[in-house]
C-alpha cells in the first residue's frame, strides 16, 4: 500500500494467496489494487488525524504557558488597589496586552486619593 501524496513511501503489504496456479484473474488483481489504495487512504488520514490531536494538545500546552506568561510580565498581582476603575483599566490592559500595541491610559486622582481611571 502506498501513499497517495508520496507515491516512494510505504504503510504496509497486502498479501494474498491461492494454492492454484491461476488463483487471480487480472480483474481480481485489479480490484485488490483498488481495495489497497482506498485502505492507504484510509491509514493515511488516520495517521494524519493523530497528528492533529498531538499539535492540538501541545498547542493548548503552549498557550496555557503564554497566558501565564503575559500574567507574569505584567505583574498586576503587585498593583496596589482595588477600586472598581483601577481594575476596568486592568482588564482594558490585559485585553490589549497580547497585541503589543501602544495604548494610552488616562486617569486622575479624586479628592480622597483613590484612582480613577476614564476610558479612552
Amino acid at each position: 500500500m502506498y501513499s497517495a501524496d508520496e507515491p516512494a513511501r510505504t504503510f504496509g503489504t497486502l498479501n494474498l494467496a491461492s494454492r492454484s496456479t491461476d488463483g487471480f484473474s487480472a480483474k481480481d488483481i485489479e480490484f485488490v489494487q483498488q481495495v489497497a489504495a482506498q485502505i492507504a487512504i484510509a491509514v493515511e488520514n488516520a495517521l494524519a488525524f493523530k497528528e492533529i490531536d498531538v499539535l492540538k494538545d501541545k498547542l493548548a500546552v503552549e498557550k496555557l504557558y503564554l497566558e501565564e506568561e503575559i500574567r507574569t510580565e505584567f505583574n498586576f498581582e503587585e498593583i496596589i488597589g482595588e477600586s472598581a476603575p483601577l481594575k476596568r483599566a486592568l482588564a482594558q490592559v490585559e485585553l490589549v496586552a497580547p497585541a503589543g500595541t501602544t495604548v494610552l491610559i488616562l486617569g486622575t486622582l479624586n479628592r480622597q486619593g483613590a484612582d480613577c481611571a476614564r476610558d479612552s
